[in-house]
């Protein structure tokens, strides 16, 4: 029985840390973001896959059709995670995207393939943003949606709980 789990919250507040400990200990397939620092300042955002390889997603000083705020983003990097959930899905195994938002959704490609993760009896663990976005609020409206939002008060518990609602439903 598949279970599907989304977490929600503040940028910056430890969504993807949360997600990063569940995967440590029960696995999947599919991806992370994480900030990309120079001297202390943020000059993007990479996309990292769970099973090896690391792309910039975003990044300022660039240039692109595509823009979040002032970073350039290339959506065309979504298609790597695209294929790792697509094996994910072949090997019946947790699917992981972290995260669901503005600069994940540019690549059509990607917005398929969550309408498709989200239709099939798989589990997920995701994160998406507070920000509406009328995908991300489809989602968040379906029956089957198990929703937490981290906060500072829950996000060192969250990672055991999420992984004991897994493991009793998978």
């Amino acid at each position: 029985m598949s279970v599907k789990v989304l977490l929600t919250g503040k940028p910056g507040i430890g969504k993807t840390t949360v997600v990063k400990k569940v995967v440590r200990e029960l696995g999947g397939y599919g991806f992370y973001t994480e900030e990309w620092r120079e001297k202390g300042r943020r000059k993007g955002f990479y996309l990292v896959l769970l099973h090896g390889g690391k792309f910039v997603l975003a990044e300022k000083e660039k240039k692109s059709p595509f823009r979040v705020g002032r970073y350039a983003v290339f959506p065309e990097v979504m298609e790597e995670a695209v294929r790792e959930i697509e094996e994910g899905l072949r090997k019946g195994k947790i699917i992981v995207m972290d995260e669901i938002g503005k600069m994940e959704l540019f690549s059509g490609e990607f917005r398929e393939m969550v309408r498709r993760v989200f239709s099939h009896d798989v589990s997920v663990l995701a994160t998406v943003p507070v920000s509406r976005i009328p995908l991300v609020e489809e989602i968040k409206r379906r029956k089957d949606i198990k929703l937490f939002e981290v906060t500072v008060y829950n996000r060192d518990e969250l990672p055991e709980k999420i992984m004991k609602i897994f493991l009793e439903r998978c």
